[in-house]
């Protein structure tokens, strides 16, 4: 797990329905469970159907592409942290699923704050 990772989740191990559906994947939940595998499964169909990776600039591949957000919605805002190597994008960038490269967030941090704020506007 790499730095862009575990200073966020050192303050909050996860946490569910942060957002409606979505919740960030706590450590315990990294690399494991059905939430985990859902999102790989939904980065890999992407990957492979719509070439997600083209449309973003960073054709690298899934495994460059960390899962953690999950959504009890499908796979509509299963968000992942780019963990790759390349000049298109940084890495520790945040995206969600669906994206064509106008919603990348420039760590966990700024992508939470977003969302955060998002759901409080309506509450």
């Amino acid at each position: 797990m790499g730095p862009q990772l575990r200073e966020p989740l050192s303050v909050a191990d996860g946490w569910d329905h942060f957002h409606l559906f979505d919740s960030l994947l706590g450590t315990a939940e990294i690399g494991v469970g059905r939430r985990w595998e859902s999102g790989v499964e939904s980065a890999q169909i992407w990957f492979e159907t719509e070439k997600w990776d083209e449309q973003i600039g960073a054709c690298t591949g899934a495994a460059d592409y960390q899962h953690v957000v999950a959504s009890d919605n499908g796979y509509f805002a299963t968000a992942f942290v780019f963990v790759g190597d390349v000049d298109e994008l940084p890495a520790g960038s945040v995206l969600e699923l669906p994206t064509e490269g106008d919603d990348i967030y420039p760590d966990l941090y700024s992508y939470l704050v977003v969302r955060v704020d998002e759901i409080t506007k309506y509450t």
